[in-house]
């Protein structure tokens, strides 16, 4: 593999590692501070990963301010790391599909073709060579 690509499986899972580096260092100052649950510096990690992780974090908040913060953060952490990893996997097979119709101007599972003086397409299977 040359140097310049890079895997979807190696970008999805930077993308999950970051998450969850700065999820556990926000859960290490907020539990090590005596200003609380988020509270002092680690206000603006969990802040800064709310909004990040918005369709979930809703959901976490949900346990979280009603008096279950162990789940809320269990749920938060784990579903907002899988989040990620499904964000990072997308925008690499989204970036793959972009870069391949920008260099030959069609998808390559679809197969152009003049039938009858028509353009017709068709899904590119092995069959179809």
């Amino acid at each position: 593999m040359p140097a310049n690509t890079h895997s979807p499986q190696r970008i999805a899972f930077l993308a999950a590692a970051i998450h969850l580096m700065v999820f556990a260092l926000a859960c290490l100052i907020s539990f090590s501070s005596n200003e609380g649950f988020m509270g002092g510096h680690s206000y603006y990690f969990f802040h800064g990963l709310w909004i990040a992780d918005l369709p979930l974090s809703i959901f976490s908040d949900m346990f979280i301010f009603t008096g279950h913060p162990g789940i809320g953060l269990a749920v938060w952490g784990i579903f907002g790391t899988t989040w990620w990893y499904g964000l990072g996997a997308a925008g690499c097979f989204f970036y793959r599909e972009l870069v391949e119709i920008i260099s030959t101007g069609v998808r390559k599972d679809i197969a152009r073709m003049k039938v009858d003086g028509q353009e017709k397409t068709e899904r590119y299977t092995e069959t179809n060579r």
